[in-house]
């Protein structure tokens, strides 16, 4: 089908704008020199996908704020927040989805499956906001925004300012109806503030910890 041609980064800035504002609100309540009860964990399984240990710390503040038996409305538990059939897929059990080790290297499991569909983006930095908006969404409609960036000219490695601000725009017909997007209407808001939360709480927390 024809790209949306007409559709710019441009016409997506005020929807990326009030994300931004939505999320400069955020803030952490980590105590000082340690993160939560778990940092000795987040510095064991980060080094598996070569990530800062304050960063899974960041995703697991946003997902569960550090608590062990939280359960979504969507059924997702633990400390990382997997749905039932990811967690069963990265060898979790009713007996041990609470357990904080066993949660968090499944939630390292499921990131390091993210890096792997990301792979072709060769800078690590600029990965890590695809594979955060993945773990949030599931990767099919980053893919989709991905493609719609570079069918409008746009690069498909940037996040900010460009993949994101398609992202936004997958539940709008001018989008989602492009031959380049192949998994339909997306709201994808919640998905961008929440990689924006992860990293600001991430960056609060390089200012509050050592490596």
């Amino acid at each position: 089908g024809k790209t949306a041609d007409t559709a710019t980064v441009a016409d997506s800035l005020p929807v990326v704008s009030d994300v931004v504002a939505e999320t400069t609100k955020v803030r952490t309540h980590a105590p000082q020199r340690h993160i939560s009860p778990y940092d000795s964990l987040f510095r064991r399984y980060a080094r598996e996908i070569q990530w800062d240990w304050r960063l899974l710390a960041a995703v697991c503040y946003q997902e569960s704020r550090f608590k062990t038996d939280l359960t979504s409305p969507f059924g997702a538990r633990g400390l990382m927040q997997l749905v039932p059939t990811t967690a069963e897929r990265f060898g979790l059990t009713e007996d041990n989805i609470e357990d904080p080790a066993a949660n968090i290297s499944a939630g390292v499991q499921l990131i390091k499956h993210l890096k792997m569909v990301f792979r072709e983006i060769e800078d690590s930095e600029e990965q890590i906001p695809f594979v955060l908006a993945s773990y949030n969404a599931g990767p099919a409609h980053i893919l989709d925004a991905m493609h719609l960036a570079r069918a409008c000219g746009q690069h498909p490695h940037h996040w900010f300012e460009c993949v994101e601000a398609y992202l936004l725009r997958l539940n709008d017909s001018r989008y989602n109806r492009d031959s380049a997007c192949k998994y339909g209407s997306f709201n994808g808001r919640q998905t961008a503030a929440y990689v924006r939360r992860v990293l600001m709480s991430y960056e609060q927390f390089c200012l509050q910890t050592e490596p």
